[in-house]
């Protein structure tokens, strides 16, 4: 019995938070790409999300909290302690749903759903990169875990710093869209080393 209450005390703690820049970011969102454009986006990011809690589950785990900020999205869990491989599942969980979303839509969605699978597969593609503040920079910590500590962090650092970078000169050149994005890695490096 007292697994049963513990369990569901955990369950029932839950929390979702959503910050003043979370919102600030999806209002920013629809007012330069519009209604159809938000509603896409959020609901490729909750399929995204859905695929890391689907692995979390699937190792064990709980999930406690979700917080939204300017940054992204951020999934607070309970579970046995991670080695690399299960730390590498957890982070490819989010772009592999996002990918299954996309190609779905693509072969049975209709015109209406398309742009939900588009904005799906860029979602997955972007988190792949090897930045700290996404996806694929968890997936490259978790590759290089056999390097000395140093050489890993300095790897990750500059692999994040070159994305940031490329993203703002090619931004600055020819998309404020990406130009964005960069200036949003570059704050999510920002407060991550404060």
């Amino acid at each position: 019995m007292s697994n049963e209450k513990s369990a569901f005390a955990l369950r029932s703690s839950f929390r979702l938070e959503v910050s003043g820049g979370a919102l600030l970011m999806i209002s920013f969102t629809g007012f330069l790409c519009g209604g159809d454009a938000l509603c896409a986006a959020l609901l490729a990011s909750a399929v995204h999300e859905l695929g890391h809690l689907a692995v979390i589950l699937w190792q064990g785990g709980l999930p406690l909290s979700l917080r939204l900020d300017a940054s992204g999205a951020r999934l607070n869990c309970t579970g046995p302690v991670r080695g690399p491989r299960e730390e590498l599942l957890r982070a490819a969980g989010g772009p592999l749903a996002g990918l299954v979303l996309w190609l779905s839509l693509r072969l049975w969605g209709g015109q209406a759903l398309r742009s939900t699978g588009e904005m799906s597969l860029m979602l997955s593609l972007v988190n792949l990169l090897p930045a700290e503040e996404l996806d694929g920079g968890r997936i490259l910590q978790s590759l290089c875990v056999n390097l000395p500590l140093p050489l890993s962090e300095k790897l990750g650092t500059l692999l994040s710093l070159c994305t940031c970078g490329a993203a703002l000169l090619l931004g600055f050149l020819f998309s404020p869209q990406l130009l964005l994005y960069g200036l949003w890695l570059s704050a999510g490096m920002l407060h991550r080393r404060n």
